[in-house]
């Protein structure tokens, strides 16, 4: 009895030990976590990871974030810098998860296709492009980029239909293409 005891005892350690490393490695990844950890307001400035800019030489803060954790990158941008955004894009999978954050009006809340790029995310291509190419030197652009981005959003080539990058897509899914 008691060697079984021992037996079980030890099974519940590895099992606790096992289950606080999934944990530890969940959140070590967490998109809200990562991106409050990379960009912190100090004053009269802003600090994104180790790169400290004055609020003074800003003119505007524009959020594009794009992935399966769009909402989430986002919602910690806007945690931090509030009301300094002037602008923004998103682009997700879905629109699930979009009630728990407060998005002002100006920002756009765009849904691409994943794994396979749609007309979504062409339309989210175009989107982020023409935001940019408003932007002057006195911008400063806070872009926010998970997994799954490059099929959200696409911007292919002249020439290159969307139909192409959908074959070409589906033919490295098909086949097991590493993400690499």
């Amino acid at each position: 009895l008691n060697r079984t005891l021992r037996k079980q005892l030890q099974d519940l350690e590895i099992a606790k030990t096992i289950a606080e490393i999934v944990q530890s490695s969940l959140n070590a990844v967490d998109p809200t976590k990562c991106v409050l950890n990379a960009l912190q307001l100090k004053e009269d400035s802003i600090l994104i990871g180790d790169q400290l800019l004055s609020l003074q030489s800003i003119d505007r803060i524009l959020l594009i974030s794009i992935g399966k954790a769009a909402y989430a990158m986002a919602g910690a941008v806007r945690t931090v810098l509030r009301e300094r955004i002037s602008d923004g894009i998103i682009v997700a999978k879905h629109l699930e998860n979009t009630a728990q954050y407060e998005w002002p009006s100006e920002f756009k809340i765009l849904i691409g296709g994943h794994p396979v790029p749609n007309p979504g995310s062409l339309i989210a291509g175009r989107e982020i492009i023409q935001l940019l190419g408003k932007t002057t030197p006195s911008d400063l652009v806070v872009f926010c980029i998970s997994g799954g981005g490059s099929a959200l959003v696409t911007y292919p080539y002249e020439g290159i239909t969307l139909d192409d990058l959908q074959q070409v897509t589906k033919s490295l899914l098909a086949c097991g293409a590493s993400i690499d």
